[in-house]
Parts: C-alpha cells; structure tokens; sequence
C-alpha cells in the first residue's frame, strides 16, 4: 500500500568531499523538516540561537548539542516549498549540507509505519518528461537519481539505531 515512513534524508551540496567525518566549524549545516513538531523537539536543544523569518518560514540560527552550527526551519508541505526553503539555506545562511528530515513515502515491501529509513539514493517519483527524457530524469541534469553520502548515511544510521534503542 501507500503508507507513510519515517524518513531521513540528506542532501550534499557545493562539492563536499565524500570521506569528510565531521562538519567543520565555518560550515553550517541545514535541517529542515515538513513537521513543526520535528523541529520543535531540536530548537531545545539548540544553544545561543537567533531566529529570522524568510518567505514565511522561521529560519534558528545556533548550536545544536553545543557540537554544530545549524539553521532549522520548518518547511513547511510539498516540493515546491521544500526547495524555496533549500534555496534559502543555500544563499543566505551559506548551508554547506542539508539534512531533510520528515515523514515520506516508501515503495520498499517489509516497511511498516513507524520505521526509520536512511536513504542511499533519492528519485523524484513524479519527474516525467517522456517522450523527451526518460522517466524520472531531470531535464538538463542528465540523472535520474541522487546518491547520498556514505559518511553522511553511516552517521544517521548510528543516530537512529542509538534513538530507537535508548
């Protein structure tokens, strides 16, 4: 069926090396999520924080564990509204990495509600500019899926089996 899964993915931007362990301090990192009660449960944990508001969305500005510099911001619903707020961590907040974490759809038999996935690659399911391209590519960028980092990958898998178990 079509169900609903818990869903983290990451996006790598501007070139980042694949083998890079820690985000450096003159790096932000962006997380966004389509729920305000995801991004809720992180703003408490954020320290020295200042907040922005940009296209109707609150951007926070901080510390987050007192480990990272990070911009969280909620989203808001949909793809359009994801990626106006992506551009908005690229250019204003110079977000080096994205981390979008939300609730998503899964097409993988043996998932159940509730699950956490950590994606390896990601596809627009409803790119379909055929007869020009094939399915799922996007026009112009001559691909048809992202990969994720392995580094990236490897660190929310240990995030998530450690949250699941504590």
């Amino acid at each position: 069926g079509n169900h609903s899964y818990k869903v983290t993915h990451h996006l790598q931007h501007r070139d980042q090396p694949e083998n890079m362990t820690s985000i450096q301090q003159e790096q932000r990192l962006g997380i966004m999520s389509a729920m305000a009660e995801e991004v809720d449960s992180l703003l408490s944990e954020l320290s020295n924080h200042t907040s922005e508001v940009h296209g109707k969305r609150t951007y926070y500005k901080g510390r987050l564990f007192n480990k990272v510099d990070v911009v969280i911001v909620f989203s808001r619903w949909g793809k359009v509204a994801a990626a106006a707020t992506t551009a908005i961590l690229i250019e204003r907040y110079n977000c080096q990495e994205i981390i979008f974490t939300g609730v998503a759809g899964g097409v993988q038999h043996g998932l159940n509600v509730g699950d956490v996935v950590v994606a390896n690659r990601l596809v627009q399911h409803d790119m379909n500019a055929t007869p020009i391209f094939k399915r799922f590519e996007i026009p112009l960028l001559d691909v048809t899926e992202f990969s994720t980092s392995d580094c990236r990958r490897e660190q929310l898998t240990k995030a998530a089996n450690k949250f699941v178990t504590d």
